[in-house]
C-alpha cells in the first residue's frame, strides 16, 4: 500500500472491523487514485440529483436531507463495487463495509493492487493502440471529407451532363424540323 501512498498499518489490517472508517478511508483512496477523481467528486450529487431533490411534487422532495445523506453513500458503494468487479473480485458487498472481515479486506486490497499494477505494466501498450486509433480516426475524417468533395464533384458533372443531353436533345430536334 505504500507504493499508492496510501498509508496501513498491520492493525488495520488485521483487524479491519475495529477501524471501520479507516477501511473506508482507504477505500476511498483506491477509488479515487483508480478512476481519477477527487474524494469531493466522489461524495458530491450530480446537478440533476440536486434538481431532483429540491423539485417540489415529488416523493423524493418529503424527505430530501434523507437522499442528501444516502445518495453519496450509494454512489461510494456502486463505484467500488464496480472497480472491484473491473479487479476480479466480484463477492463485494455492503457487509464489507459494514463489518469488514481481514481476509476479505486483504484480498480486496490484492485485488486492487494486482489491478493497478497490471494497469501500469499495460500503460504503454494502452496508450500506443489509443495513438493508433486516434489516428485512424483522423484518417477516416479525412477520407470522409474527400468523399463529400467527390460526391460534390460528382453531382456537379451529373447536373453538366444532363444539360449537354438537353442540348443535344434540342439541337437533334431542330436538326429534324
Amino acid at each position: 500500500m505504500g507504493e499508492l501512498e496510501i498509508p496501513l498499518t498491520e492493525s488495520e489490517l488485521t483487524e479491519p472491523g475495529r477501524c471501520r472508517e479507516r477501511v473506508r478511508d482507504v477505500f476511498v483512496q483506491l477509488l479515487c487514485t483508480c478512476w481519477g477523481i477527487t474524494s469531493n467528486q466522489l461524495t458530491n450529487l450530480s446537478n440533476r440529483a440536486q434538481s431532483t431533490l429540491t423539485t417540489p411534487g415529488t416523493s423524493i422532495s418529503a424527505h430530501p436531507q434523507l437522499y442528501r445523506d444516502a445518495l453519496p453513500e450509494v454512489k461510494f458503494f456502486c463505484l467500488l463495487q464496480k472497480l472491484l468487479r473491473i479487479c476480479g473480485y466480484d463477492d463485494f458487498g455492503l457487509r464489507d463495509l459494514a463489518a469488514p472481515n481481514a481476509r476479505r479486506f486483504r484480498r480486496q486490497l490484492s485485488a486492487c493492487i494486482n489491478f493497478m499494477k497490471f494497469r501500469e505494466d499495460n500503460k504503454h501498450t494502452l496508450d500506443t493502440v489509443l495513438e493508433d486509433r486516434n489516428e485512424m480516426f483522423d484518417d477516416l475524417e479525412d477520407l470522409a471529407e474527400k468523399s463529400m468533395e467527390v460526391q460534390d464533384q460528382l453531382g456537379k458533372v451529373r447536373e453538366e451532363h444532363q444539360s449537354k443531353l438537353l442540348e443535344r436533345e434540342e439541337a437533334e430536334a431542330e436538326c429534324q424540323e
